[in-house]
């Protein structure tokens, strides 16, 4: 079986054993039965399982976040790698005529020029 398929399946069994429990004691948030002050601290707990469920499994998903970004290891040598590609793709670049210096610089003066032709004819 698959994870979400065993996780479904409790989840499934789990809330029908509530509902078993809620139902047989005749608890019930919406029918009055017995009121809150009549309400023991495993009243409580029973009917509000599917809460403090999905509370856990919140608090579960933050701490697996927290300790997979705390965990992070540097990696020194794939950074180092990274740069190695970079080089390589700037001397391609130049091999193949294409300046990123260059082109920025080109690229500035073209603006430049056409601001100052523009000023000329104003």
């Amino acid at each position: 079986m698959l994870r979400y398929q065993v996780f479904l399946s409790r989840l499934i069994i789990g809330l029908i054993l509530w509902y078993a429990i809620v139902v047989h004691n005749g608890w019930s948030l919406l029918s009055g039965g017995g009121g809150p002050s009549q309400w023991t601290v495993v009243t409580v707990i029973v009917l509000y399982a599917p809460l403090w469920g999905i509370l856990s499994l919140g608090f579960y998903a933050i701490f697996n976040i927290a300790m997979g970004v705390k965990n992070v290891r540097d990696v020194p040598e794939a950074a180092m790698e990274l740069e190695q590609q970079i080089l390589e793709a700037k001397q391609e670049m130049k091999k193949r005529g294409i300046l990123l210096e260059t082109t920025v610089a080109t690229t500035t003066t073209a603006t430049t020029s056409i601001s100052v032709d523009a000023k000329k004819n104003s």
